[in-house]
């Protein structure tokens, strides 16, 4: 592979990435660590559930998880 070949590559599997994360962009996601406290949000989980991640950034997952998903 020729030097401007691999540059090439990496700006389309830049542009590949670019274009799954607009995709996703009213998707929410969120994780949560073994005690089920939230350690990271998404933008997408923002405005779904509208809680901002400084609010809800290492509390309960409960505030998010229905009682049926506990």
């Amino acid at each position: 592979m020729t030097e401007t070949g691999g540059r090439r590559t990496t700006r389309t599997l830049e542009a590949r990435e670019a274009q799954v994360l607009a995709d996703l962009a009213g998707v929410g996601f969120f994780e949560v660590d073994g005690e089920r406290n939230l350690v990271a949000v998404s933008p997408g989980m923002e405005r779904i559930t509208g809680f901002s991640a400084e609010e809800v950034i290492g509390r309960s997952g409960d505030l998010i998880f229905t009682v049926e998903d506990r």
